[in-house]
């Protein structure tokens, strides 16, 4: 399921507007690379992106982790709950886990 296309023939531009890289290269701990290539090599190494025909793929992972709407609600969920998701050092491999929490407490809470 997370390695499945969440949306198809993207070009770069396309990948900067949908997913929000910035927060992902926050939550790692590393500063955003200046280079576009630089970016999406590690989209790709993480699984977020794939490369086909030389056009883009977001996959499920990518999108649901870090597609542009998803972080917009996050940031929803943690000031009706008052956590602080974005702001503590989170592991990638974590996230998941961290991200059902969240989800669940929203769910208790609404």
């Amino acid at each position: 399921m997370e390695s499945e296309i969440a949306l198809d023939k993207l070009d770069e531009n396309d990948i900067n507007r949908l997913l929000d890289v910035q927060s992902y290269f926050h939550l790692i701990g590393v500063a955003l690379p200046k280079n576009a290539e630089a970016i999406l090599d590690r989209l790709l190494k993480e699984g977020f992106i794939k490369h086909r025909n030389k056009k883009y793929q977001i996959t499920n992972l990518g999108a649901l982790l870090f597609g542009k709407i998803f972080m917009s609600s996050m940031i929803y969920i943690e000031e009706r709950l008052g956590l602080s998701f974005t702001k503590t050092k989170i592991r990638l491999q974590h996230l998941k886990r961290e991200l059902l929490r969240v989800v669940t407490l929203y769910a208790l809470a609404s």
